[in-house]
């Protein structure tokens, strides 16, 4: 195992993570807020340790083998999360480490659940940083999932291993141009995003810190009310709008606009999930208009937005849907493991793995009452091999498994059992609020324990980096391979 590249990439990421410091450090410095300070150390440390790993791992990096892929996807996140939480520890906002690594885990993985009890005392530096770590994650997920995760073979993944129209392309050069147009596409959809809201009637700031956590599906927000503090349909469409947009392939978009890639645009989860957020979108509405009286326009607009809220895995909020009555809630509990689609910024088990198991259950069926039948397992115009269903039927298994340890560890810190279930599936499907009074809508997670908050912190990137990519380095097969 070649350790120096692996320092050497790990390096330039940090390097990067400190410039980004730099820009809420610009405005406490406008604002006459002291806590610039704390990003200029913070800033200084981070690039400090990033220009040593360069300069001592410093040489031609070779094409990663499978094990260090592995290796340096846990590595970039963990050193980032590290690292990010400095300006949080640093600042004279009253927060310890592990509150300030929860929050910047948190953000990493857009995830969006919050220690703080009361974001409008916050400065603005910090609010920015906050929306910019949210924003940071959501491109690197996208980088993870599209480029490394489908040559890994984790989960179903390899079913998006991309390939060039140009046969001649090297690997290096083909990884450059899928990054550059990621980028390109996740910058452009966050600036219409910032104008939308702008047109919407938000300011500037709030305007700017907005699109960076809907577009990343993070849903961090200045605000104790999230999106509710600004009682706007508009803005509440915006967010349903642009929240959607984060969750699709992010292929599709390059698909949209280049010969790059020669596999078929990636329409079957996509159309899977938009049917799937229609439905339940109308069902809600129409609960609150029978149960609530509530009118069709303002029913629409809360619905849909709280739906997509969730299965996004974004966390934004209008109101306290807590207080709905039991079917919404438990409708809108399970959504959070649905999840967007793969290849984008959500979070959750994602839509095409719903589609490939249930096929497959369907087949299967189909064999009992059909003994003769040859059933083909299809995705997206492709063939489905054992290897993929095994991985998918594989990643539902730990995920449940994990929901289930995870309950019990948060129910041994002194959590009842609605808020230990409802903080471990939030953590692992990178959503955001809970349910219960403590950690819904409303409330935070403030008042856990240290060890609740760390379990949670474990919970968060396991479900990010979708669980295999974790697991697999503490076996010891993996290290012997």
């Amino acid at each position: 195992m070649r350790l120096h590249n692996l320092l050497f990439i790990t390096g330039q990421f940090l390097l990067a993570l400190s410039l980004t410091m730099l820009i809420p450090l610009l405005l406490d410095l406008e604002a006459h807020n002291p806590d610039w300070q704390a990003f200029i150390l913070s800033a200084v440390l981070t690039a400090l340790a990033g220009i040593m790993m360069i300069a001592a791992f410093r040489g031609e990096i070779a094409q990663l083998s499978l094990k260090e892929g592995f290796i340096l996807t846990n590595l970039i996140w963990i050193s980032c999360c590290l690292f990010g939480a400095l300006p949080l520890a640093q600042a004279d906002i009253g927060l310890s480490y592990t509150d300030a690594f929860f929050e910047t885990v948190s953000g990493l993985t857009t995830t969006g659940s919050t220690i703080f009890a009361d974001l409008e005392k916050l400065p603005p530096g910090i609010i920015l940083w906050r929306s910019i770590l949210q924003w940071i994650g959501g491109i690197g997920v996208v980088f993870m999932v599209i480029i490394l995760l489908p040559f890994l073979r984790v989960s179903g993944m390899q079913l998006f291993r991309i390939e060039s129209s140009d046969t001649h392309d090297k690997p290096a050069e083909r990884t450059h141009q899928l990054m550059k147009n990621i980028a390109l596409w996740y910058m452009f959809l966050t600036l219409a995003c910032f104008l939308c809201y702008r047109l919407a009637g938000m300011g500037f700031l709030d305007a700017a810190n907005h699109a960076m956590t809907t577009l990343s599906t993070g849903g961090y927000s200045p605000y104790n009310n999230s999106l509710g503090h600004f009682n706007s349909a508009g803005v509440a469409w915006t967010g349903i709008t642009f929240m959607l947009a984060g969750s699709l392939p992010f292929t599709f978009y390059m698909f949209l606009s280049s010969t790059f890639m020669k596999r078929r645009p990636p329409l079957s989860q996509i159309k899977g999930f938009l049917t799937l957020v229609a439905m339940l979108s109308l069902f809600a509405t129409a609960y609150l208009m029978i149960d609530k009286h509530g009118g069709l326009g303002h029913s629409l607009t809360t619905a849909t937005f709280h739906v997509v809220s969730l299965i996004t895995t974004t966390g934004y909020a209008l109101e306290d849907y807590g207080l709905w009555g039991h079917p919404v809630i438990g409708l809108l509990f399970m959504v959070t493991f649905i999840g967007g689609c793969s290849g984008s910024t959500a979070g959750g088990i994602k839509i095409f793995r719903f589609q490939i198991l249930g096929q497959y259950f369907s087949n299967m069926l189909q064999s009992l009452y059909f003994p003769k039948k040859i059933s083909v397992n299809m995705f997206n115009y492709q063939r489905v091999d054992d290897t993929v269903i095994a991985g998918v039927i594989l990643y539902f298994s730990i995920y449940f498994i994990s929901l289930l340890i995870m309950t019990f560890l948060l129910s041994l810190t002194g959590l009842d059992f609605i808020s230990a279930i409802s903080s471990s599936a939030t953590a692992i499907a990178n959503v955001g609020p809970g349910l219960g009074e403590m950690v819904g809508p409303a409330g935070n997670f403030a008042d856990l324990s240290d060890p609740a908050k760390w379990i949670m912190v474990a919970g968060m990137i396991l479900g990010r980096l979708e669980f295999l990519s974790v697991i697999v380095i503490f076996t010891p097969a993996f290290w012997r391979a």
